[in-house]
């Protein structure tokens, strides 16, 4: 091996090459593996979120115009 410009030991010959390629090949990871999956599942759960976060935020919306008018707060059973 030789030093480098920094200083660093340069790999010398193909066989040497080989191997430091062959070490800096690591496996795929369990995300990178499973992305595919992480996709299918979180993208359409992004609307689904959203859906359900617009009903919570307009029951919180009646909350506080309730609140602030000091009207009463509407039973969600009687609509």
């Amino acid at each position: 091996m030789t030093e480098g410009p920094v200083g660093a030991k340069a790999p010398v010959g193909l066989g040497e090459l080989e191997s430091v390629m062959a070490r800096a090949a690591s496996p795929m990871g369990r995300f990178e593996r499973y992305l595919p999956l992480w996709m299918a599942l979180y993208v359409p759960s992004g609307p689904a979120l959203g859906h359900l976060m617009l009903g919570l935020l307009s029951i919180l919306a009646t909350i506080e115009y309730a609140w602030a008018t000091g009207t009463q707060i509407p039973n969600p059973t009687n609509f």
